[in-house]
């Protein structure tokens, strides 16, 4: 058997044997008086990640699920020292309970699909493990599990209903029990009868869905999971709405559910729209904000926009702008984004009180 296989059948067995070690015992994760009391499975599984060098241990644990993780991390903290004999209990303990057990198990379901969606991402991966594997077996949110209680209470109280819903019904039962616990009773209600309704989703839904929890993972919950819905659609065809239709139909939007209203106000107008102003109102708004503001925002668009808006300058104050920017280095995107939302929000308020032309509806002249 060429090296390389070996070595990928014995760190499967391996990690299948810790895996056994982990879940054996209660879901909960044990306490320090408990994994420091008589040796026992936890235990086993530490000594033997503890023996494998740090490459090999980090390849087995990539493998494990959140709360294994979790457990197996407890266990290596309250080892102490291990003497000879605590390892060759341990490693007895391994080989006996290693013993009629092949590296192929049930658990190859898991193993398939958590192999599949390294490989194809989360946007592809649900799709092609339909065709190998059973749908029951087929993770549609793998990112879920990676989310604390306190995460997915921030997500919930952010996010609109039917998004936090989608992710009630496909939490760990015990999961779910304790972020709805943290509700309001009038959000828990709402969040399960949402929940229990919730009928078909369709694969791109939960694809988008999980991207968008991993973006969110990713950012250290900087970057909003966002909603499943037309927001941008319908933000869109109100921008090309008569005014008073469009503060009519906003209106009536927010009495009826207020995130998603604030939602799509927020969409109406967005950093592009500015760019897109007449000459005129573009330099009044460029004049009207923080320069500090305008140098972050403008890392953030194409190099034709930042010339259109230099255009707008005097030129003493183009290269002003141009060293500012220079200056800076490189900019987090969420910062950018803060930065360009400061200068739509202060567009928006020129536009309402008439200063400049902004938005793209059709009004009625005579």
């Amino acid at each position: 058997m060429p090296t390389v296989l070996r070595w990928f059948v014995i760190l499967f067995a391996l990690t299948q044997r810790v895996r056994r070690l982990l879940c054996a015992s209660s879901s909960a994760r044990p306490t320090m008086d408990e994994l420091r009391a008589a040796p026992g499975k936890h235990e086993t599984a530490a000594i033997l990640l503890m023996l494998l060098a740090e490459e090999e241990a980090a390849a087995i644990v990539s493998r494990l699920e959140p709360q294994e993780i979790e457990r197996l991390g407890s266990a290596m903290f309250a080892l102490g020292d291990v003497n000879e004999n605590r390892v060759t209990s341990a490693l007895d303990r391994f080989v006996e309970g290693a013993k009629g057990q092949t590296t192929m198990s049930s658990e190859v379901g898991g193993h398939l699909s958590g192999v599949v969606t390294r490989a194809l991402g989360s946007a592809r991966a649900p799709a092609m493990l339909e065709r190998i594997i059973p749908e029951t077996l087929v993770d549609p949110l793998p990112s879920l599990k990676w989310l604390s209680v306190n995460d997915l209470l921030v997500i919930a109280r952010d996010e609109h209903p039917q998004f936090v819903a989608l992710l009630v019904a496909h939490m760990a039962p015990n999961v779910a029990a304790a972020v709805i616990a943290q509700l309001s009773e009038g959000e828990q209600t709402d969040i399960l009868f949402r929940a229990a309704t919730l009928g078909h989703v369709s694969e791109d839904a939960f694809a988008l869905a999980d991207s968008q929890l991993a973006e969110w993972i990713g950012t250290g919950g900087q970057a909003a999971p966002g909603v499943l819905s037309n927001v941008p659609t319908i933000a869109a065809v109100l921008n090309h709405a008569p005014r008073a239709l469009q503060q009519r139909l906003m209106k009536a939007l927010m009495k009826r559910d207020r995130i998603l209203g604030q939602r799509i106000e927020d969409e109406l107008v967005i950093f592009d729209d500015i760019l897109s102003l007449a000459d005129k109102d573009l330099g009044v708004v460029c004049r009207s904000v923080d320069p500090a503001d305008l140098a972050l925002a403008m890392k953030g668009v194409t190099e034709a926009q930042r010339e259109r808006i230099f255009a707008t300058m005097s030129a003493r104050a183009a290269d002003t702008m141009r060293d500012a920017i220079a200056e800076q280095g490189p900019a987090r995107l969420a910062e950018v984004l803060v930065a360009q939302k400061s200068i739509v929000m202060i567009a928006k308020t020129m536009g309402e009180n008439g200063t400049i032309q902004l938005g793209q509806g059709t009004e009625d002249f005579v």
